[in-house]
């Protein structure tokens, strides 16, 4: 997986994230929340990918709901889910 951020200490889970991560190695800017159209994750994460620097300094991790099918969900989380 790369350089790890936490050496030796490192936490189960974050074996589990790292493997869906380019660069495993960076700062995570982590974001957890219900998928949610009040959230406004959509523009976080527009925001995250039209910015070079954010890009280049950190990984976005995104924590919505839970394990559901999308197409289960009520319409405005699935809505959020889906332009994610």
């Amino acid at each position: 997986l790369g350089k790890s951020l936490f050496g030796p200490d490192e936490p189960a889970i974050w074996k589990q994230i790292g493997r869906f991560l380019r660069h495993p190695g960076k700062p995570v800017i982590l974001a957890m929340s219900r998928p949610d159209a009040k959230k406004n994750v959509t523009a976080l994460v527009r925001a995250y990918g039209s910015s070079r620097v954010l890009r280049d300094l950190a990984n976005l991790v995104l924590v919505l709901g839970n394990r559901d099918v999308i197409d289960g969900m009520a319409p405005g989380s699935s809505r959020v889910m889906n332009e994610v």
